[in-house]
């Protein structure tokens, strides 16, 4: 069970540079990170947010590999020292990629059915794609 919304999103306030430089490190494509509280079932989610070149789509094998490698990084990522807690017991994720047309906004890269982010999050633009 993850944190409730108000516990995760202080989580992420307190660590968002500690976090941004992990995901850095760990995946090339990576640009930027991203909370939000899903508006359908008011869930805390990382948005990891990837480059507009980042070539693979929804759905192809690349990004199914992709899902498994980012449920490994959540699950090893110690949340809070001294405690069991990982990223995956604070946060749900989803994977988005800016979209190579400005107007567009962002891809679904790896997105939950039933997810819904709030109308202002990733710069008010529409997210479009995936699964």
């Amino acid at each position: 069970m993850v944190y409730e919304s108000k516990d995760a999103l202080k989580y992420y306030e307190e660590h968002d540079s500690k976090l941004t430089e992990y995901f850095k490190e760990m995946l090339d494509e990576f640009e930027e990170l991203r909370f939000f509280t899903s508006v359908d079932d008011q869930d805390p989610y990382l948005a990891i947010v990837f480059r507009s070149d980042y070539p693979h789509k929804a759905g192809s094998s690349e990004v199914d590999l992709l899902e498994g490698m980012m449920d490994g990084l959540l699950q090893s990522y110690v949340a809070v020292p001294h405690q069991p807690d990982r990223l995956e017991d604070i946060f749900k994720f989803v994977v988005v990629k800016k979209s190579s047309d400005e107007a567009s906004g962002y891809e679904k890269l790896i997105w939950a059915d039933g997810v819904v982010a709030p109308r202002n999050e990733f710069g008010g633009q529409q997210v479009n794609g995936g699964h």
